[in-house]
């Protein structure tokens, strides 16, 4: 994904407008933003595609922000995502539900939690997710704070994170190893729970601890959950760089994401474990069926709690809260970790 933006910018800087080296590219909110400014991308063409109309986008109008950035056009969803913890129940009885529990958790357990290095995405995820939360507990306006983290990042960021950067300082030295050192990816992050040296860990895949369980990649007793204020959520989308050479094609691929069938296979498949941006009731009677099967599959989030979303906030406060975290306890600018 940083490859491909990278490799985008550097064609254009190189005069390449015409032979680009992808025909679909898929973004996160934060390269979206970054070259829809730089207009290196093709459109709009998102809401021409015959399916696109099965994500019911004027019930859904996330399937037109990407991170609150307005797509318009530019970028088509092709799967949800949203912040999820996990724990082994035969070792965790009781897991803390919310930012302020989890700080006491860590502290009166200490080695037991750690996260994934910023600027990996899903350590970052979790500083924005504590970012948010910290900010409503400490405001007398939730809609103040909803309103400042859907803007560009001002000078309010020293003032929004403080809260952050205290939690953050309060549990350093209990996290896994005195946080001296920190995994890389979420995927090493699972492999600490399942090794047993951490009690706690999370995802950014609401399905990711049911494949991951068909894969015996966890334990059976595994299961999952989202906080009790919620949780940030996002739609995944993919786009056309303006220099792809078969946009048509690129197009007909993106439309056939979003067929009910491929949806339906991607939810289901133990490797994908995708969350369909399709609405419900376009799929069949028994593709419903089975989705509500795979609902109730041990180690699944309930659809209930699945509800309760947070809205991701503006790409700029991501790139601040990186900048501030390394500064603070990262010692150096690492590349960016997998999704």
């Amino acid at each position: 994904l940083f490859r491909s933006v990278t490799r985008l910018i550097a064609e254009n800087a190189a005069g390449n407008v015409e032979r680009g080296s992808a025909d679909l590219i898929w973004l996160n909110g934060e390269n979206f933003s970054t070259l829809k400014r730089a207009n290196l991308l093709f459109g709009p063409w998102a809401e021409e595609q015959p399916n696109f109309a099965l994500v019911d986008a004027d019930r859904y109008p996330e399937m037109r922000q990407d991170f609150g950035v307005k797509t318009e056009g530019f970028e088509s969803p092709w799967t949800r995502s949203q912040l999820i913890f996990y724990y082994d129940s035969e070792r965790l009885i009781e897991p803390p539900r919310t930012a302020e529990a989890l700080k006491n958790w860590i502290k009166e357990n200490p080695g037991e939690f750690t996260y994934p290095r910023p600027p990996a995405f899903l350590g970052t995820t979790l500083l924005k997710q504590l970012l948010v939360e910290l900010a409503v507990n400490r405001s007398q306006s939730s809609a103040e704070v909803e309103s400042t983290f859907s803007l560009p990042v001002t000078a309010a960021f020293d003032t929004f994170s403080a809260p952050l950067w205290t939690f953050l300082d309060e549990i350093h030295s209990a996290l896994l190893r005195e946080g001296r050192h920190f995994p890389q990816s979420g995927t090493q992050l699972r492999a600490a729970l399942y090794d047993r040296e951490i009690s706690l860990a999370f995802a950014f895949s609401p399905n990711e601890v049911v494949s991951s369980i068909s894969r015996n990649e966890l334990a059976a007793s595994t299961k999952s959950y989202v906080f009790d204020s919620g949780t940030l959520s996002n739609v995944s989308f993919v786009a056309i760089p303006k220099n792809a050479p078969s946009k048509q094609g690129a197009m007909l691929v993106s439309n056939f994401l979003l067929s009910p069938e491929v949806q339906f296979r991607a939810a289901i498949n133990a490797k994908l474990a995708s969350e369909p941006v399709l609405a419900f009731d376009n799929f069949t009677p028994e593709q419903q069926a089975a989705l509500r099967v795979n609902a109730q599959a041990p180690g699944a989030v309930t659809p209930i709690e699945l509800a309760r979303k947070i809205q991701e906030p503006h790409p700029s406060w991501t790139n601040a809260i990186e900048r501030e975290w390394l500064k603070r306890y990262g010692g150096g600018a690492p590349s960016k970790g997998d999704e």
